[in-house]
């Protein structure tokens, strides 16, 4: 995955692709097949007996396609974030940053990260919760470092992409991470 994916795990993104696959075909075809046996039962007086059986056989048909589905979600969710890392140039990412990249709650943020942090869908960076923000730390094999410069004019320290230029947060004076 290298300079790509730099905040994605790539162990994770290869297991959630399969599960995403592999669970939601499965699950969809024998969804399928139990919710027309089920239709079965109840058209064919022969069978009507037997609904239970295929409710039964229904739920983790159901379950699997659910599995698979939100496998999905939570791939989509982690290169949606991992695209916000990547634009950032101090090395954190704050919730308003967040809210206002994605147009969602910050609620709805802090319940998404902490399931994509705790399931292992990033490296490279750690989530913080008090207040939540997302420090972006990177990797040498991806080449996304992230250096503390402190300031020569004011002595105020910043997070900046390593081998890059930007502003002081404290007095705005021009500084690099070399």
């Amino acid at each position: 995955m290298g300079r790509q994916n730099p905040y994605l795990s790539a162990g994770r993104v290869t297991k959630s692709t399969i599960v995403r696959y592999l669970f939601t075909i499965l699950g969809g075809l024998s969804t399928a097949f139990f919710t027309i046996g089920l239709i079965l039962c109840f058209t064919d007086q022969s069978l009507r007996d037997s609904w239970w059986v295929a409710v039964i056989l229904l739920i983790p048909s159901v379950w699997v396609l659910w599995k698979g589905v939100t496998s999905g979600r939570d791939l989509t969710l982690a290169r949606r974030y991992q695209s916000i890392f990547l634009a950032d140039e101090h090395g954190t990412v704050s919730l308003e940053e967040l809210m206002k990249q994605t147009g969602s709650s910050g609620a709805a943020i802090a319940k998404e990260l902490s399931r994509l942090f705790r399931k292992g869908y990033f490296q490279g960076c750690k989530l913080r919760h008090d207040p939540l923000s997302v420090t972006l730390t990177g990797t040498k094999k991806s080449g996304e470092l992230y250096v503390s410069v402190i300031c020569p004019h004011c002595g105020g320290t910043t997070r900046l992409r390593a081998g890059s230029r930007g502003k002081c947060d404290y007095c705005d004076s021009a500084i690099s991470a070399q």
